[in-house]
């Protein structure tokens, strides 16, 4: 703005809120932690807008936050250099940073950005056999279910089912591809 020597000119004066801060640039010197990290040293530099104030949120993949960071400011020149080590939980994340006005001028809603984002956790097979073995079944001429599993170990049956909050009943089915076929009791030959 422009001093003026009088203001019998200005028929209006208006003052606006605080245009949203902006984060520049954005520099992960870091990395990003893997999924099944337990520890990490979170690092980023760049430039926004002077004075706004930077902050880190580590989020699920439901955006419900897990771990905040800590605030950093940045600099006159615009320049900020921000790091964060945490404990971090395993599962799908990801790392919001954000810039905000302090207080007073404290936004409701300030600039973000995701550095990692997940799709939503789904229910997976993480290992799955590739045949069922059955015992020896009694031929009827019902057609009951067959139950008996004498299985390769469960731990061949590994679902991953990571859903917070959100699962629901689930059941695995097995469909047959070739017809159970019978073997005669008695398979050693007389002579």
């Amino acid at each position: 703005m422009n001093s003026l020597s009088n203001t019998k000119s200005v028929g209006q004066f208006h003052v606006h809120d605080p245009l949203p801060p902006e984060i520049i640039t954005l520099d992960n010197i870091g990395g990003l932690p893997a999924d099944d990290a337990q520890q990490f040293a979170f690092k980023l530099n760049g430039t926004a807008t002077p004075a706004s104030e930077l902050n880190g949120a580590f989020l699920n993949a439901a955006d419900q936050s897990l771990l905040d960071g800590p605030m950093a400011t940045a600099a006159s020149n615009q320049t900020y250099q921000y790091e964060w080590q945490a404990d971090v939980p395993t599962g799908q994340h990801k790392i919001v940073p954000e810039a905000n006005y302090p207080a007073p001028y404290t936004l409701a809603n300030p600039t973000r950005k995701i550095l990692k984002d997940l799709p939503p956790p789904e229910l997976a097979f993480l290992k799955a056999p590739t045949h069922f073995e059955f015992a020896s079944m009694p031929l009827t001429n019902s057609q009951s279910p067959i139950y008996s599993y004498d299985g390769t170990s469960d731990a061949d049956l590994m679902i991953s089912d990571p859903r917070n909050g959100t699962r629901g009943d689930w059941a695995v089915q097995v469909n047959l591809t070739k017809q159970f076929t019978a073997t005669p009791a008695n398979s050693q030959h007389q002579p």
